[in-house]
C-alpha cells in the first residue's frame, strides 16, 4: 500500500525522510513558533494567545492593562495583570520579551 506524503515544514521533511528510509530512531525537533519570543509590549491579541495559559480573553486583558498602565518594564510585570499569576509566568518566561 502506497503512502502519500505532504511536506509542510522542514521538520516534517526530516521526519518523512527518516521514516521512508526505515529509521527506527526517534527524531526530536521544536517548532519555530514554540521558541519565538513574544514582546508583551507590542504583541497583538493573536500573538499573546500563543502563550501557554493565555487565551483571547486574557490577551485582551493584557492589552488593556498595557494601555492603562504603560509598557511592561520587566517580563515579571506580566504577573501584575489580573488573572495572570506565577504559574502562567513560569510556563512562559522563556518566551516573553519586553524590548
Amino acid at each position: 500500500r502506497a503512502t502519500r506524503w505532504t511536506c509542510r515544514s522542514t521538520a516534517t521533511a526530516s521526519l518523512r525522510s527518516a521514516t521512508a528510509a526505515g529509521s527506527s530512531s526517534w527524531i526530536y525537533f521544536t517548532w519555530a513558533e514554540d521558541t519565538k519570543k513574544i514582546n508583551i509590549n507590542t504583541a497583538l491579541a493573536d500573538e499573546l494567545a500563543q502563550l501557554k495559559g493565555i487565551g483571547k480573553k486574557k490577551a485582551k486583558t493584557i492589552i488593556e492593562f498595557r494601555a492603562n498602565n504603560g509598557p511592561f518594564e520587566i517580563p515579571e510585570d506580566l504577573m501584575k495583570v489580573p488573572g495572570i499569576g506565577p504559574k502562567t509566568y513560569e510556563a512562559n518566561k522563556d518566551r516573553i520579551a519586553v524590548e
